[in-house]
């Protein structure tokens, strides 16, 4: 395991500083921009905030004071509304190069990579010179893996400005993913060149020469690091890893201290302080001690020690936010349904947000345990967590809708409808919000007219999505109810204009079509889907399934050999496909040519010989031409091909028939009753057996 994470990952060229207005002639606008300018550098961010929504309330149609506001919401981490700001300053003035960098970066920040792209590409349609937009692109590109074009847009920012160090680092960082060692070196010393105080180069510089095992080069980087960023943790803790190597215990365990002095809520060097106490066999005597030692119980699976060592740590330091958020974590060792171990759990995690609100990780991991409190019915916990996950966002669409999934399983309907309906107003564009408020409205109260608009909006934002399946069966569903289900045939179309690739869309516009009966228009729908699927390789079955559509519906238009021809050219596109021919067999003996059917089922079997089912049918359709040998024949391979009893009964059943049908009534009778044996709950064979007794009797 990687022990030595770079210092803080790419570095984002950012212009989220308040922009200076242009003259205004009114004075107390001119006023309100200097305030909220001091305010922002103040650190002040929820009053800059509400200078720029007066701003905004006195001259709505200013796009400085949107992209100010945009900057105060995102240092706020209200991450939506940031969003919100930045799209309205760009709808204002579409050449606002900072609202675009804004954007991109709070879009990455969520995890849009796809969207942050987007935006940092405007960047450069707008000005194509802008280095900074280069380097914002690279480290989006980076985010998303997508290496060669993150390192082409990283030479690109410095061709156009080659003094930048943080590109340089950013692209060291790229090119080190990318296995290009030397070229990594190269670049962390050009960016140390430009910057000797550059902390963060000297650090990832380090990271990369320990990573290849030159352990003097890399302790010479993490020295140089903690020479001009003392107060840097990273740097510490990477000079005791080293010596922890070394087996210098002392000296490394000074180290680890001494990093988590400097940043508390860095989580590595408490574990391998952990691990140094251990080795050297000393006993914790400070709070870090007690929390490293917890860490490593915790490893270990000696969750009652964890705990008590975790409770020591915090006994020692109540600020120790780390240490409440691990003792939540080892008190739910007991599982997410045991109630006081629960109750503890989330007092620590109350007290964790509290201490340290700020702390990302802190977030991601209650988000997942609010979840699973969820998953697990647990709902007064859930609840809890997802109150304190808004506590540290306060406008996570996400959190709102965990919130309504809770409340929902309560009971608590319209509780959970305003949740879902606020994590819409906070991203307009969420279709899982959509989707959960569009099935409570029509599975749990039948208001359907309302769960058909939700369902609308779900399936127009994702639909070519996992989610779409779903949303379109509600969707339907809710039609139904209102006996309008033709309404879904226009809102399908306008889809397909979007997304002319979806096979979803293909195949549920021609299954509508044909439930009301609009065979004509149906039929080039399944022929393109066919087509689609085809060209993407979908499932045997999957393209099977759609021919038996298209098939059926030109049954129905008295286009009978277009079905045959449409069957024989998907059999010489795929002779393997064990579905097809079914299909086109079942059209064969539908049609009356059964000796074709005969031929379609021998294919079959030869295709795959140990299949029981092509037997059965091929002396099924053998017994009704009375070709009665060789359906015997066929029959008795199928008993020892088939494994299990409804088959073995099956094929029994047809010897009967057979016999029967020859008048062989003894035998009939002795067939009948082996099926049965096999298969005593067959009502069915059971009238075949009291049939053949009948008539022997009236003999």
């Amino acid at each position: 395991m990687n022990r030595l994470p770079k210092l803080s990952g790419l570095l984002l060229s950012l212009l989220l500083t308040a922009t200076p207005h242009v003259a205004i002639a009114a004075p107390s606008l001119e006023q309100l921009f200097k305030q909220g300018e001091a305010a922002q550098e103040a650190k002040q961010y929820s009053e800059a905030e509400r200078i720029w929504r007066q701003v905004i309330q006195q001259q709505p149609s200013d796009a400085d004071a949107h992209l100010n506001l945009g900057d105060a919401l995102y240092d706020q981490k209200q991450f939506n509304q940031a969003v919100a700001a930045y799209r309205q300053a760009i709808q204002l003035n579409p050449q606002l190069i900072n609202a675009y960098t804004g954007l991109g970066t709070v879009l990455r920040d969520q995890g849009r990579l796809a969207e942050a792209i987007a935006t940092h590409r405007q960047v450069l349609k707008i000005d194509p010179q802008n280095a900074t937009a280069y380097n914002n692109l690279g480290v989006a590109l980076a985010d998303q893996n997508q290496t060669e074009e993150a390192i082409a847009a990283f030479h690109q920012s410095l061709k156009l400005n080659p003094k930048d160090a943080i590109v340089h680092t950013n692209l060291a960082d790229t090119l080190e993913a990318d296995k290009q060692i030397d070229a990594a070196i190269a670049s962390y010393r050009q960016a140390i060149q430009l910057n000797p105080k550059n902390g963060t180069a000297y650090n990832n510089l380090a990271n990369l020469f320990y990573r290849q095992k030159q352990l003097n080069e890399a302790m010479a980087a993490f020295r140089k690091s903690v020479e001009v960023e003392p107060q840097e943790a990273t740097g510490h803790y990477g000079i005791g890893i080293i010596l922890h190597d070394q087996g210098k215990l002392e000296e490394a365990i000074v180290n680890y201290r001494k990093a988590i002095a400097l940043d508390p809520l860095l989580i590595r060097p408490y574990e391998e302080l952990g691990n140094a106490l251990q080795d050297s066999e000393k006993s914790p005597s400070n709070a870090a001690d007690y929390y490293g030692l917890g860490l490593l119980l915790s490893r270990e699976g000696k969750t009652t020690q964890a705990i008590a060592a975790y409770r020591r740590a915090i006994a020692l330091n109540p600020k120790l936010a780390l240490a409440y958020k691990s003792l939540g974590d080892a008190l739910l060792q007991n599982g997410p349904t045991a109630l006081k171990s629960t109750e503890e759990a989330v007092v620590a995690y109350r007290q964790a947000v509290t201490l340290a609100p700020n702390y990302r990780p802190f977030y991601t991991d209650l988000s997942a345990i609010a979840n699973q409190f969820q998953d697990f019915g647990n709902d007064q916990a859930a609840i809890a967590v997802y109150q304190l996950l808004l506590q540290m966002v306060p406008d996570d669409p996400a959190t709102y809708v965990g919130l309504g999934r809770t409340y929902r399983q309560q009971g608590k309907l319209e509780i959970a409808i305003k949740q879902y309906r606020r994590a819409i107003e906070l991203n307009q564009n969420y279709a899982e919000a959509h989707l959960e408020l569009a099935n409570l409205l029509s599975m749990d109260l039948q208001r359907w007219s309302e769960a058909e608009a939700a369902y609308r909006q779900a399936i127009t934002l994702e639909a070519d999505s996992d989610y779409f399946d779903v949303a379109i069966n509600g969707f339907e569903e809710s039609l139904r109810r209102q006996n309008k289900l033709e309404t879904a045939i226009a809102f399908y179309r306008e889809l397909l204009k979007r997304y002319p690739e979806s096979m979803p869309l293909h195949r549920y516009l021609g299954d509508v079509l044909v439930e009301q009966k609009q065979f004509a228009a149906a039929t080039p729908l399944y022929r393109r889907l066919i087509e689609l699927q085809r060209t993407t390789q979908a499932s045997p079955d999957q393209i099977a399934s759609s021919y038996e559509k298209l098939d059926r519906i030109l049954v129905l238009q008295d286009q009978v050999d277009a079905a045959f021809a449409l069957y024989q050219e998907a059999i010489q596109l795929d002779p393997s496909n064990f579905q097809v021919l079914h299909h086109f067999a079942e059209l064969q003996k539908s049609q009356n040519r059964r000796s074709e059917a005969v031929a379609t089922y021998r294919q079959m079997i030869a295709l795959a010989p140990t299949e029981i089912l092509p037997r059965l049918w091929l002396g099924e359709i053998l017994r009704l031409e009375q070709q009665f040998t060789e359906a015997i024949a066929v029959y008795e391979e199928a008993l020892k091909v088939a494994k299990d009893s409804y088959s073995k009964a099956i094929a029994h059943d047809g010897l009967g028939l057979i016999f029967e049908q020859q008048g062989n009534l003894t035998a009939a009778i002795r067939q009948f009753q082996q099926a049965l044996q096999i298969f005593p709950g067959s009502s069915e064979i059971q009238r075949h057996l009291q049939a053949a007794e009948q008539r022997l009797k009236q003999k």
